[in-house]
């Protein structure tokens, strides 16, 4: 699930496969960077087992993106 807010693009991700997670966030790291108006981006992961955690900071680091990280989130800048 996707929101605005002003400048930040917003995923939720709670209850998704690794498998949906990759899908949404390919087309959301797109989005994120061809317009202009986002100047960052939050991933919302939850807490859970800490598998779809570890797995979107790896696709993270595949993409070579600017990161921060909390216990449920991830903050990516431009």
């Amino acid at each position: 699930m996707n929101y605005n807010f002003l400048d930040t693009l917003i995923i939720d991700l709670h209850g998704y496969t690794t498998s949906e997670a990759e899908t949404i966030l390919l087309h959301s790291f797109f989005e994120f960077h061809t317009n202009d108006n986002y100047e960052e981006m939050e991933i919302i992961v939850g807490k859970g087992t800490g598998t779809l955690k570890v797995f979107v900071r790896d696709l993270i680091e595949k993409e070579n993106l600017f990161f921060s990280e909390t216990e449920a989130s991830f903050i990516i800048w431009k």
